[in-house]
């Protein structure tokens, strides 16, 4: 494949800054311990890392200051930490109780013979989790309007964000699959049909093609054929870039068990006219009849009348499910709302969700060369941000009022999420609340860790760079959480009582609806570097 000579410099350029950066130790700080540098730095020199930048940063909440750094003022790519970040803003300006709103409108008269002359809207609030399920509460409220007929078809209305369905520097290659699904201000199912591929009766006979949900609105091509009895399956499903068409290659063995070929989650193109014509789907099969068939066209002009409106669940709940799947979708959702709510009005753009969180970072004093955001998950490989910027960012939200809440919605070593599995048997297990990242290349795992000694402290790892495998690497980034659980600085003492709401100032309480927005009475994040 012939690369573009602009992108090949550019690569070459970036793998030459890489390549310069020293692998320096730790620089040591007033509370930090030689022996505790000395063992991490260990831990930093294995062979696994080896060509690659590592930024680690770890802090007290307390008072015993810095315990280790390396690299903290090195632009480094997050990987999915990126979500810590976007949470942190969601949380600070919406509050763990603001919901998405999702509405159901007729936009035309009901005649007496229950004939809708107009069509129904479903409106999109930027909901990144609005599910087939729920679209039944619409049908029952298009029943109770006594409609039985409509004669302009669904339309699905997702205005509220811009047009733009993929993040700057996201993967081509990625679009097909769930954790690259096109943002949309109008969601359902996440933005992807799941794909099910079945042996037929005998070997040669057709595969058996099941897609949910009913309406789905992909294309299927399908070549895949069954096989003998014991012999391997291997079915690719792949969508084409740009259109609705899957499809389907290889072989599923007549005898295999499902478990060989489970359910493939494949994105769809249009979301909006995705959610409609599932909708569109319900509706028909309540016996309500619809003339026109689903579209994203814009709702028609003139005022359409509320049917229905579904509220998510409380924001603190939604942020939750991100850190503990880190959701790709969620966190690009939210940027965007974040630009309806904060940045301007609708459309939400990227670029104005950006604004508001740097913005607001700049009040934290994270100075904005320490950050450079292309989304809001950390997808992208133009997302830059330094260790010590993403450690002042969690110590200072640990303080904010919604804190504890934040905090919260972290996974737990050994215990819940992406940690489940980790830290399992040492002092870091169910001591440590963060967030895991990777891309391929990119490892990272940042959040808070309480020590056996009882001192609270904010933990930041970001690996870049490394050619080994990151299952090579996760397991480093594990050593050092469970070390310094288990350590204690010469001086160290049990953290001090957490910082109380004094410590941020209501700002501006008049907001029309009703929201708060909350800034620093007093610098509480530790020094800039």
């Amino acid at each position: 494949m012939r690369i573009p000579i602009a992108r090949h410099w550019y690569w070459a350029c970036a793998a030459l800054c890489l390549a310069a950066l020293p692998a320096a130790p730790a620089r040591q700080r007033a509370g930090s311990d030689p022996a505790l540098a000395s063992r991490i730095d260990a831990i930093l020199g294995d062979p696994a890392l080896r060509g690659g930048v590592q930024g680690v940063v770890v802090r007290s909440l307390g008072g015993s200051g810095t315990w280790y750094e390396r690299n903290a003022s090195t632009l480094l790519l997050p990987a999915s930490n990126q979500k810590l970040i976007t949470a942190a803003a969601a949380l600070h300006f919406l509050g763990p109780h603001w919901t998405f709103t999702t509405r159901l409108l007729r936009a035309g008269p009901v005649q007496t013979d229950g004939t809708l002359r107009g069509c129904l809207v479903l409106q999109g609030g930027g909901d990144p989790l609005l599910a087939e399920r729920d679209l039944s509460t619409l049908v029952e409220a298009v029943k109770a309007a006594g409609i039985r007929r409509v004669t302009g078809g669904i339309r699905g209305d997702d205005s509220r964000f811009d047009a733009r369905r993929y993040g700057d520097g996201w993967a081509w290659d990625d679009m097909p699959y769930y954790y690259s699904a096109p943002v949309s201000a109008l969601c359902l199912n996440e933005n992807v049909a799941l794909v099910d591929v079945d042996p037929g009766k005998r070997p040669g006979d057709p595969v058996v093609i099941a897609v949910t949900p009913a309406g789905h609105t992909l294309e299927i091509d399908c070549t895949a054929t069954t096989g003998p009895p014991g012999t391997s399956s291997s079915v690719e499903i792949t969508r084409d870039l740009g259109t609705s068409r899957v499809r389907i290659r290889g072989t599923v063995a007549v005898d295999a068990p499902p478990a060989s070929h489970a359910p493939v989650r494949v994105t769809v193109p249009e979301p909006a006219r995705f959610a409609a014509a599932v909708l569109d789907q319900q509706l028909r099969a309540a016996g309500i009849q619809v003339d026109a068939g689903p579209s994203a066209d814009p709702p028609p002009p003139g005022e359409a009348v509320e049917l229905a409106v579904r509220h998510s669940q409380p924001l603190a709940e939604v942020i939750r499910h991100l850190h503990e799947v880190s959701d790709n979708l969620v966190a690009e959702c939210l940027l965007k709302t974040l630009a309806v709510e904060r940045g301007g009005g609708a459309p939400g753009t990227w670029a104005a969700g950006r604004r508001v969180v740097q913005d607001w970072l700049a009040t934290l004093g994270i100075d904005p060369a320490e950050i450079d955001m292309a989304d809001g998950s950390g997808l992208s490989r133009q997302n830059w941000v330094t260790p010590g910027a993403l450690a002042r960012l969690l110590a200072a939200i640990s303080t904010h009022p919604h804190g504890p809440t934040y905090r919260s919605t972290l996974s737990v070593a050994g215990r819940t999420g992406y940690l489940r599995a980790r830290m399992r048997g040492t002092p870091a297990e169910g001591a440590f609340q963060g967030k895991t990242g990777y891309l391929s290349s990119v490892s990272s795992l940042s959040g808070y860790l309480r020590t056996t000694r009882g001192e609270d402290l904010v933990v930041v790892i970001l690996m870049n760079g490394h050619k080994a495998p990151n299952a090579r690497v996760r397991p480093l980034q594990d050593q050092i959480v469970a070390l310094l659980a288990g350590w204690a600085l010469p001086d160290s003492k049990p953290s001090g009582p957490k910082a109380s709401i004094g410590d941020w100032q209501v700002i501006r309480s008049d907001d029309p609806a009703g929201r708060e927005t909350w800034l620093p009475h007093r610098r509480i994040a530790p020094p800039r570097d």
